[in-house]
């Protein structure tokens, strides 16, 4: 009984350290093996006419992405085993049965129209019929009726005069008062107004002079000692992954220049600070009188995520950073 259950522990101790090994195996080849980069690029004259070639690869070339721009046109593949993956098939066939069944929808739709149509056309038009009414013919004792009735229009016309001379003087009246109030109405939107545009003025004055404020902190945060160190910490961290991301060759030449020699000096300046100091076949061309840019370059580098992992390890558990942080976000909140 104690020789079988030992040898299952041996057997679910084996299984752990064959999960615990592919695991750590996995990690180490994430962390250190390289991602490796080329980059080729070419340009005379116009921007639509260059090309350029930029290819990535993982794995021993197992994993493979390349990205390229020609004569105007984007373009990206990835590969795996050296076979590309096309997802504009499964997306072109997908929209060739979009395109079937809006085509049966449209045959479907016409016919029934058509049917409507003709349905429409078979049905009889209603026959109207005219009636004819006989004219009456007047009779005396209508004109009679007619004469009192032109009397006691006439009557009621005087009476109607009379009553409208003594209702123009209240109309009259009333519509001078209507005129004051609406004189009285506009005197107070003007006095609305005027005293909207001083609650504004008062408003964006005090925005003004809230701003002036938060800028001082500001710069006066940013010219602290503690913001200095900071300065210094992050641009030794980031000369550091540039030593380890930068191309280790590189061909070709390139012709620059910006039409300002200052400016073009400067470039040139922090062109050999990034650059690898064995970058004896590149042949840089600065230009302090015209605006060029053409040339013609290959890069190659590689990239370990171990040396991304590191920094930012070392950026995260910095104390003086930690405290940068937290003073900051003070800041904004005062």
């Amino acid at each position: 009984m104690i020789h079988i259950i030992l040898a299952i522990l041996k057997i679910v101790g084996i299984l752990l350290a064959v999960l615990l090994g592919l695991v750590l195996l996995i990690l180490l080849t994430v962390l250190f093996l390289p991602l490796r980069y080329r980059i080729c690029a070419e340009k005379h004259g116009e921007l639509k006419k260059s090309t350029a070639n930029v290819s990535v690869s993982w794995l021993f070339g197992i994993l493979k992405v390349k990205a390229g721009y020609r004569n105007g046109q984007i373009s990206f593949v990835p590969q795996i085993f050296g076979k590309k993956i096309d997802f504009a098939k499964k997306n072109t066939g997908q929209t060739e049965d979009f395109s079937e069944e809006a085509e049966n929808n449209e045959t479907k739709n016409c016919e029934t129209e058509k049917t409507e149509d003709v349905s429409e056309e078979k049905k009889p038009m209603p026959v109207l019929e005219e009636k004819t009414k006989p004219n009456p013919e007047p009779s005396p004792k209508t004109e009679t009726q007619e004469n009192k009735a032109s009397k006691s229009e006439t009557q009621d016309g005087e009476m109607s005069e009379l009553q409208a001379e003594d209702a123009a003087e209240p109309e009259k009246r009333h519509r001078f008062f209507n005129i004051i109030e609406k004189v009285r109405m506009q005197i107070e939107k003007i006095r609305n107004r005027i005293l909207t545009a001083k609650e504004q003025a008062k408003k964006t004055i005090r925005s003004i002079t809230k701003s002036k404020e938060t800028l001082k902190r500001y710069l006066d945060f940013l010219r602290s000692d503690l913001s200095r160190e900071v300065y210094q910490i992050l641009k030794n961290h980031l000369f550091y992954l540039l030593r380890h991301i930068r191309p280790h060759k590189i061909k070709g030449y390139v012709h620059y220049g910006f039409g300002d020699p200052a400016l073009t000096g400067e470039f040139t300046g922090i062109l050999y600070l990034i650059l690898p100091a064995k970058c004896e076949e590149l042949d840089l061309k600065p230009d302090f009188e015209d605006q060029v840019c053409e040339g013609e370059v290959l890069a190659l580098g590689h990239i370990r995520i171990c040396h991304l992992a590191l920094t930012g390890a070392k950026i995260f558990f910095d104390k003086k950073l930690k405290i940068y942080w937290k003073r900051f976000r003070r800041l904004r909140r005062a």
